[in-house]
């Protein structure tokens, strides 16, 4: 496959990502979180004697499950991120980020 339709098919499929993340999903995310930290200022408020053993079982499920949820965005925001630089980085600007092959054919560009 040529490299031009490869770049192509990638942006394709980041779209195809995007949508799965887009607007109104990660509006329905960010909802249900917020109801759930509603749902937890509710409760912390309350008198912790009530809560009961169930309760108390409960919270490292939220907990495990919140720190899963933040892996998963983690990985898919990284794992792009750390390929694009491993394949098409060519250096470091002086300002310690990594430089891309974009970046260096761009600013050549600009010079001649």
């Amino acid at each position: 496959m040529d490299p031009r339709e490869s770049c192509r098919q990638v942006e394709d499929q980041l779209q195809v990502a995007a949508a799965l993340l887009g607007p109104s999903t990660l509006d329905s995310c960010l909802e249900a979180f917020r109801r759930g930290i509603e749902l937890l200022e509710t409760m912390v408020a309350s008198d912790p004697r009530d809560w009961g053993p169930a309760v108390y079982a409960s919270l490292p499920r939220i907990r495990n499950t919140a720190q899963t949820l933040k892996a998963q965005i983690e990985y898919g925001a990284n794992f792009i991120s750390g390929w694009t630089q491993v394949h098409l980085g060519v250096g470091y600007t002086r300002f310690g980020q990594p430089a891309f092959l974009e970046e260096i054919s761009s600013a050549q560009d600009l010079e001649g």
